[in-house]
């Protein structure tokens, strides 16, 4: 089985912050309609409960400069996870592991890890796979527990027409809980085009 290959450029928007009306009910249910219609406008969620192998690339590009990229492999049926990319001193690293149990092996070049070294490399790859597999999946994990969603109206940008939906999470999800997002999602096409985010750590 070959995975498909992407590669995930994640751009910063700096808008006007979208104003954050109550979480009623009713915006709730606004919201998870929305959440089906991009699931669905992207293959539907028994396509993606069926995949089993991704592939995938993160890259982030400031400017004119490209960092190294991170590259990924995840068995998404065992949850063996392979994570590759490079060291701050340039040196090639890779690591194996499982996500559940985070146990596994790592190199930085040839030499393989032992020991607290070891540890540190793991804590690193599972922090990038929770990380960089968001970039990828974002609009597939809007239903999952934990997550809070609100819609929040409409925004017209460059002509386009998008119904906003709010996440928040509850304080066990993920590594920062307390990030926000806006993901825009189209009226033509049913896709989230774009997204707004503050992290915990922002006002």
């Amino acid at each position: 089985m070959r995975a498909k290959i992407w590669t995930i450029i994640p751009l910063l928007i700096l808008l006007a912050p979208v104003a954050s009306p109550p979480a009623t009910a009713e915006s709730r249910t606004r919201a998870v309609e929305i959440a089906e219609r991009t699931m669905a406008a992207m293959g539907g969620r028994s396509a993606y409960e069926a995949t089993r192998l991704l592939r995938f690339d993160f890259v982030v590009r400031q400017g004119e400069t490209e960092r190294p990229a991170y590259e990924h492999w995840w068995d998404r049926w065992t949850d063996e996870y392979r994570l590759e990319g490079r060291t701050g001193e340039g040196e090639p690293f890779r690591v194996l592991f499982d996500i559940d149990t985070r146990e596994g092996d790592a190199w930085i070049g040839e030499r393989k890890l032992e020991g607290d070294e070891l540890d540190g490399m793991l804590e690193r790859a599972h922090h990038r796979f929770i990380n960089d597999s968001y970039w990828l999946l974002m609009p597939w994990k809007w239903l999952d527990p934990g997550v809070h969603l609100a819609y929040e109206g409409e925004r017209t940008i460059d002509g386009e027409v998008f119904d906003v939906v709010k996440l928040t999470f509850e304080d066990d999800v993920g590594i920062t809980s307390g990030d926000r997002y806006w993901g825009f999602v189209s009226r033509e096409t049913g896709l989230m085009e774009r997204w707004e985010f503050v992290l915990q750590q922002e006002d």
